[in-house]
């Protein structure tokens, strides 16, 4: 890292962390603080370690693990009455400590190895295909991405009129692992009039990276994504209201497509470009709700009958992109009566990578949100979520899908 960089870092996070009066209203919403009771493994503390450590003082390896336990689900965020900009802070902070306290190889390993795979989606299936030739031997964490995908039927059935232009990113891991959701959205999108072109040149949109903090890594990514929706960004065709919608059905990714305004802050170059696609990212819910009217006299509420439905709200929905409440909202409208469970915004664990590199805390925290939601003992209940991390998670036997997907099967053909 360059000096002027340390020292931006270090003006940048001296201003974030002013911010902070140490209440600790933090602690009572976050997950890996109520399952210790240690102050280290809460925000207020994480930020005091990262405070010193900006300030000069030592660093030790229980540092870094400190730092790498942090799930980034965001609810101190929402938690906080100071408008602390939590996020910023751990993300500087791990970069730093990349600087500071090299890993050991058992650390060092998997992050690199995973960071590789999500840049390359080719190479991500063939990993998948070796990973399902020996899924028996692997350690049970990686077990939820080693089943066969789900696949729709084709529609073809899409309407006459055209409103908008939705640029669908494939994703990485969920092209392999759940393409089915991207052909739900197409499908709902095509029969409520929208033209949806996929976007299959972008690779990992940088949120892995940036899971790792790696802020190398999560840029080199994201370059990738901004490289495939430049012609959209730019077309003099599609300005107004007629602007392209950017759209991927994973909550994390959408979070992070918001997040390169932070990402690109210092480089005034791409100042407009990611500008734009701050401007232009919608998660799919944000435009589904006003479809509601629409959509909810098109319902078979026949096929669900008896149903018992849960509404997972990810972290990434919730805390990142502030959405709160409008999926479950979104149903309500829609004509069913779903449930959130009693501590709906409490983290399921997934974490982006982080159910792979702490797999004794994630697989705790999924079990108390499995309990919660009611698909450890409760009859019929099937659990919608908008994170293909938090469905892999917390699936067990197909009782946790997207809701795009269950929406899209029980949507008639005829009003």
């Amino acid at each position: 890292m360059k000096p002027e960089e340390r020292m931006l870092r270090r003006e940048d996070t001296a201003e974030l962390l002013s911010r902070c009066v140490q209440c600790g209203f933090c602690n009572a919403t976050c997950p890996t603080y109520l399952a210790t009771g240690l102050e280290l493994e809460g925000p207020r503390g994480r930020i005091g370690l990262i405070k010193s450590m900006v300030e000069g003082h030592s660093v030790s390896a229980k540092t870094q693990l400190h730092l790498d336990q942090c799930l980034t689900c965001l609810n101190c965020e929402s938690s906080c009455p100071s408008g602390v900009e939590y996020r910023r802070i751990i993300d500087i902070g791990r970069a730093w400590m990349k600087d500071r306290i090299p890993r050991g190889i058992a650390s060092l390993l998997p992050r690199v190895i995973v960071s590789k795979m999500m840049s390359h989606p080719r190479g991500l299936g063939l990993g998948f295909w070796v990973g399902r030739c020996f899924k028996y031997v692997l350690p049970s964490a990686f077990q939820p991405y080693l089943e066969l995908p789900r696949r729709l039927s084709p529609d073809p059935s899409p309407a006459n009129e055209t409103l908008k232009t939705v640029l669908l990113l494939k994703g990485c891991v969920q092209r392999h692992l759940a393409p089915a959701i991207n052909q739900a959205l197409r499908d709902l999108l095509g029969k409520l009039g929208y033209r949806v072109i996929e976007i299959g040149d972008a690779d990992c949109c940088g949120a892995v990276g940036h899971h790792l903090g790696e802020r190398g890594a999560a840029k080199a990514q994201a370059r990738k994504t901004l490289k495939a929706l430049r012609p959209y960004l730019f077309d003099a065709s599609l300005k107004g209201d007629q602007a392209p919608i950017i759209m991927m059905t994973s909550s994390a990714c959408g979070l992070m497509l918001r997040d390169f305004e932070a990402l690109y802050q210092n480089d005034p170059e791409m100042a407009e470009e990611v500008r734009r696609i701050h401007q232009y990212t919608l998660d799919p819910v944000e435009l589904i709700e006003h479809h509601a009217p629409e959509i909810s006299n098109r319902i078979d509420h026949e096929r669900v009958k008896g149903l018992n439905l849960k509404i997972h709200e990810p972290c990434t929905l919730q805390h990142g992109m502030k959405l709160k409440g409008r999926l479950t909202a979104l149903f309500f409208s829609l004509g069913f009566t779903p449930s959130q469970g009693k501590a709906p915004h409490l983290c399921c664990g997934a974490g982006g990578v982080y159910s792979l590199m702490n797999p004794e805390m994630a697989q705790s925290l999924r079990q108390e949100k499995r309990r919660d939601l009611g698909l450890e003992g409760e009859a019929d209940t099937i659990a919608l979520t908008s994170n293909i991390g938090c469905m892999l998670h917390l699936d067990s036997k197909g009782e946790v899908i997207h809701w795009i997907e269950f929406l899209r099967g029980v949507f008639k053909e005829e009003p």
